[in-house]
């Protein structure tokens, strides 16, 4: 489905419209408000899938209320978000599921919350899966809603991922996001993904993974995901027609490690794949970003930053990048609270870049 033209679903949308008038599921004024609105998001890709899979529900029940469906994913005016109650209509019909991890920049270590900027408060559009509570909640960087300390995350600290969705909301007004997040600081691609033993590339995901400290299998944190992403998207009503992108920041370990490049550009092709799979072939889009530049005689991030720029086989409608490698830095490796905030904005401007290609 997501292979489709924007042109091509607004057709499918304005037919779905006339199709339920002829069948007098709707009225006239019905279907006048749903043209006027299926128009107004014209060049708007993701609100018109949104609205193509409302239809599509609709077409497999025709039974619903259907002049109250838009009107309860639509008017948010009267939300009052210090009192969400994640039991309702506005938590249960998340249509987008973004999914943030990799390493310590993807949890935001080192970053904070301040209570009187703009783009660090809660949304009314914006959920996040406790993943210790095991229930969806409004999303709080200054709370464990976001991630607590099994995901290496502590309380305040600020997220890309959240970042990302607060621009997201901002430009898509049909849109109510859930944030899965799971970061874990000091990991190679190789906890991520998985490799055979006849695959040629099984003995340097090894040595990768045999590297730090505290070893884990590989695919370890992967399989966690896909154990969490399940619980979660379980939970929701609108699981059958879920969205997802992936939010990924992820290479300083295989920096410093010296991956093989061939090796750390399959691998990173490899895991879209694994969260294509996961998301039952619904994902919208999975973003890398570029680690810090350095070049020293520890580090030269060259080598891995040039994998995640590159335009890699088979995934143009998949994978972007955004470019961070300059942004400000708190320390050697990590992002200051500021280059956070900025970095969801351009993981957005990344995303958007990817989906014009459907235009």
């Amino acid at each position: 489905m997501f292979q489709y033209k924007l042109n091509n679903v607004i057709e499918k949308n304005i037919k779905f419209c006339l199709n339920f008038k002829k069948q007098y599921i709707i009225d006239n004024n019905v279907y006048d408000k749903w043209v006027k609105i299926i128009n107004i998001y014209k060049t708007n890709y993701v609100n018109q899938l949104i609205i193509y899979n409302k239809f599509i529900k609709i077409s497999q029940k025709k039974n619903l209320n259907i002049e109250n469906i838009y009107a309860k994913n639509v008017n948010t005016s009267n939300i009052n978000t210090n009192n969400i109650n994640t039991n309702n209509i506005y938590t249960k019909n998340i249509n987008i599921i973004i999914i943030t991890t990799g390493q310590s920049n993807a949890g935001g270590w080192g970053t904070t919350y301040n209570p009187k900027i703009d783009i660090d408060q809660p949304n009314e559009n914006i959920f996040a899966y406790n993943i210790d509570e095991k229930k969806w909640v409004q999303a709080d960087l200054s709370n464990g809603s976001l991630g607590g300390n099994k995901q290496h995350r502590l309380i305040n600290q600020n997220l890309i991922g959240f970042q990302f969705a607060q621009h997201f909301v901002k430009n898509n007004p049909f849109v109510k996001i859930g944030i899965i997040t799971y970061a874990i600081n000091n990991r190679p691609i190789g906890n991520w993904v998985h490799y055979d033993k006849d695959n040629k590339y099984y003995e340097e995901n090894n040595r990768l993974i045999n590297c730090i400290p505290k070893k884990e299998e590989q695919a370890h944190y992967y399989k966690l995901i896909e154990e969490i992403y399940e619980e979660a998207t379980n939970q929701l009503k609108n699981k059958e027609n879920l969205m997802n992108i992936v939010v990924w920041h992820q290479g300083e370990t295989d920096m410093i490690n010296h991956s093989n490049l061939d090796y750390y550009e399959d691998a990173l092709k490899k895991l879209v794949y694994q969260f294509k799979d996961l998301t039952n072939n619904r994902l919208l889009g999975f973003i890398g970003g570029t680690i810090l530049n350095n070049k020293n005689n520890k580090y030269n991030s060259d080598g891995i930053n040039s994998i995640i720029r590159k335009d890699i086989d088979n995934l143009y409608n998949l994978y972007n990048y955004a470019e961070l490698s300059n942004l400000e830095r708190g320390d050697e490796l990590h992002f200051t609270t500021e280059s956070t905030r900025i970095g969801g904005k351009l993981y957005y401007e990344a995303f958007n870049n990817l989906i014009n290609k459907f235009k």
